[in-house]
C-alpha cells in the first residue's frame, strides 16, 4: 500500500527572498495547498499504509486550519494504518483535530495538537484497533481509555484544568516525559498486569510526594524500568512501602534521581528501591551526585580501612542476580563509597562500567614505581568482597582524570576476581556535537 509524506520543508519559494519572511511563507503554503489538495483528490488507491503531515513554521494563511482539516478528513477516507500530524505551537497557533473514526488506524502520532475534551472517548469508540499512540507537546490532554492500546508515549503534554492524569489501557510499554509542572495531584495508571516496560521522567517537584510514590508503586509489574529526576522522599514515602515488590524487574536505569538536600535521603532512597528490586540483572546509575556541602573528608585515614555504611536504617540489599552494573557520571570522590557498596552486595557481577565519574584524589608523594606502589597500598584493602564471576571492568575517562586510585582498587582485589580484565578507554568529545 502507498504512503503519503507531506512536509512544508519540501516546498520552496525561490523567487521570493528569505528576507521577505511573510511573503515567502505565504508562497510556500500556496504551493503546498495546491499540491496536497490535488494529490488527495486525484489519489485512486483504495487504502493508504501511512499519511504523514508536517508543518513546522508560523502560519500566514488565514485558512490554514481549514486546509489541514480538509487534508486530514480526505486522508481518513483512505483508511491509513499510520497517521502522523506534526504542527507547531509557536506564536499561539492552536489546532484541534477533526473527529477520528477509523477501523484500520493502528498508529497515531500527534505533535503540538490541541485535544478536545472528548479525545479519549473518540479514540476508545472511533479507533477500535489502535495500538500505538504518541502525543508530543499536545495541549489539554486529560487522559486515555482504550481496550487495544499497547504502546503509549506522552512527552511534555499539559492541561489547563485537569490536575489528575488518568490512563486506563492494557499497555505493554509506557513512556512519560514531563518538563513542566502539570497534573499536580497525580498520574494514575490502570494498566493491570500487562505493563512490562516503562520510562518515567518528571520535572522536579511536579507531583506531590505521595502522588509520585503512588505512580512509582503502580509500575511494580514491569521487567524494564527507566526513571529520571525522581524525588528521594517519594521512594521513602509510606505509600511506596504499600506497593508490591518489583519481582519481575530485570533492567533498571536511574538518571538524576533521588534529588534531595540531604545525602542521607539519597542513599536511603536508592537502598529502598533496590530492596524492592532484588531480582535485578542489569543496573545503570547516571548522575548520582552528593551535595557539595556534604563532601566526605577524604583526608580521614580511617575511611581507607573500612566500608562506610549507608546511613540510616535502610541499607543496600544483596543483589544475587545482578550481572551488569554501569556507573555513568556518578560521584565516587568519597573513597568510592557508592562503588564499594555495589561490589560488596553483588556476588555474581560479571560486567562493570565506570564512565566519566568523579574520582578521589590520590595522596601525593613519590615518583614512578614508588608512587604507583603507594597508590596501590592506599586502596588495596578498601573492599572485602567476593566477585569470582567478574570478567570485565571498563573505565572510561576524560583527559586529565586521575584514574590511578580506581585501577589500584581493582588490582587490590584481583585475588577475589581472578578472571577480571581491566580496560581503560579515553573518552573523546564528539567534534560534530554542536
Amino acid at each position: 500500500m502507498p504512503a503519503l509524506n507531506l512536509n512544508i520543508s519540501e516546498f520552496e519559494a525561490p523567487d521570493i527572498p528569505l528576507s521577505a519572511v511573510s511573503e515567502n511563507h505565504k508562497e510556500r503554503w500556496r504551493k503546498m495547498e495546491n499540491f496536497t489538495t490535488n494529490l488527495l483528490m486525484r489519489h485512486m488507491a483504495p487504502r493508504l499504509d501511512a499519511f504523514r503531515l508536517g508543518i513546522g513554521f508560523p502560519f500566514t494563511s488565514a485558512d490554514w486550519g481549514l486546509d489541514v482539516d480538509r487534508w486530514i478528513r480526505r486522508a481518513m477516507e483512505y483508511c491509513p494504518v499510520v497517521m502522523e500530524i506534526q504542527l507547531t505551537d509557536a506564536f499561539g497557533v492552536r489546532y484541534q483535530l477533526p473527529k477520528l473514526v477509523s477501523c484500520h488506524l493502528k498508529r497515531l502520532v500527534l505533535y503540538a495538537v490541541y485535544l478536545e475534551h472528548s479525545f479519549a472517548e473518540q479514540l476508545h469508540s472511533g479507533c477500535p484497533v489502535l495500538e500505538d499512540l504518541v502525543l508530543w507537546e499536545c495541549h489539554e490532554f486529560r487522559g486515555l481509555q482504550s481496550d487495544t492500546l499497547k504502546n503509549l508515549v506522552v512527552h511534555n503534554c499539559s492541561s489547563g484544568d485537569a490536575d489528575i492524569l488518568l490512563i486506563r489501557t492494557p499497555l505493554a510499554s509506557l513512556r512519560l516525559d514531563f518538563l513542566y509542572n502539570s497534573y499536580r495531584n497525580g498520574i494514575l495508571l490502570g494498566t493491570g498486569k500487562f505493563l512490562v516496560k516503562a520510562s518515567i521522567s518528571l520535572r522536579s517537584g511536579m507531583l506531590f510526594q505521595r502522588s509520585e510514590a503512588i505512580l512509582l508503586g503502580s509500575l511494580f509489574n514491569v521487567t524494564s524500568l527507566g526513571l529520571q529526576t525522581i524525588n528521594a522522599m517519594a521512594v521513602l514515602d509510606k505509600e511506596f512501602d504499600k506497593s508490591p515488590a518489583f519481582d519481575n524487574l530485570r533492567t533498571l536505569s536511574l538518571n538524576h534521581c533521588f534529588h534531595n538536600k540531604r545525602d542521607v535521603n539519597k542513599f536511603k532512597a536508592l537502598g529502598r528501591l533496590l530492596q524492592k528490586s532484588t531480582n535485578l540483572e542489569k543496573l545503570t546509575l547516571q548522575n548520582f551526585w552528593y551535595d557539595e556541602t556534604m563532601k566526605v573528608q577524604i583526608a580521614n585515614k580511617k575511611m581507607f580501612n573500612t566500608v562506610r555504611p549507608v546511613v540510616g536504617p535502610i541499607g543496600f540489599p544483596m543483589l544475587e542476580n545482578l550481572r551488569t552494573l554501569s556507573l555513568d557520571g556518578c560521584d565516587l570522590h568519597d573513597n568510592f563509597r557508592l562503588l564499594r557498596h555495589f561490589l560488596w552486595s553483588s556476588p555474581n557481577l560479571e560486567k562493570l562500567t565506570v564512565r566519566l565519574c568523579k574520582l578521589p584524589k590520590v595522596l601525593p608523594g613519590g615518583k614512578g614505581k614508588a608512587k604507583s606502589k603507594k597508590t596501590y597500598c592506599q586502596f588495596q584493602n578498601l573492599v572485602g568482597f567476593k566477585c569470582q564471576k567478574l570478567k570485565s571492568t571498563e573505565i572510561i575517562y576524560k583527559n586529565g582524570s586521575k584514574t590511578q586510585g580506581l585501577v589500584s582498587l581493582f588490582l587490590g582485589i584481583s585475588g577475589c576476581a581472578p578472571k577480571n580484565t581491566i580496560t581503560l578507554t579515553k573518552y573523546e568529545d564528539d567534534p560534530d556535537f554542536w
